[in-house]
């Protein structure tokens, strides 16, 4: 059995928030994660603002992921395009992956959901 794992999530909302500003709500939020210690957090403007997360796994800290969260100001608001892929050195078996992968996609949208909000 094969299930495809999504490894991105992308929304429109009317709320602007500057990527220093939801950078460091970001920082904030994540700090005391039960499951991640952020190793890496930046925000970079290249075509768009694009705020780059590096997060270790705490369960396997040879396993990182590798998050990216693009911001473009759209017609009709501002869409939120997060992307995670899972790094590890260890042997881990393709279903735990997977499910880093999926913990660390939801922490990262209810986390820029958090920022929105607040």
């Amino acid at each position: 059995m094969c299930i495809e794992v999504l490894n991105n999530y992308s929304y429109v909302v009317d709320t602007y928030v500057s990527p220093s500003v939801l950078t460091e709500c970001l920082k904030d939020v994540l700090k005391e994660d039960d499951f991640f210690y952020i190793s890496e957090i930046e925000s970079i403007k290249e075509n768009l603002w694009v705020i780059r997360i590096e997060l270790i796994y705490k369960k396997a800290l040879s396993t990182l992921a590798s998050v990216e969260i693009y911001i473009d100001k759209v017609d009709h608001g501002v869409e939120y395009t997060i992307a995670v892929d899972v790094w590890s050195m260890e042997d881990l078996p393709r279903e735990i992956i997977n499910s880093i992968q999926r913990l660390a996609l939801a922490k990262i949208v209810g986390g820029v959901e958090e920022c929105l909000e607040g």
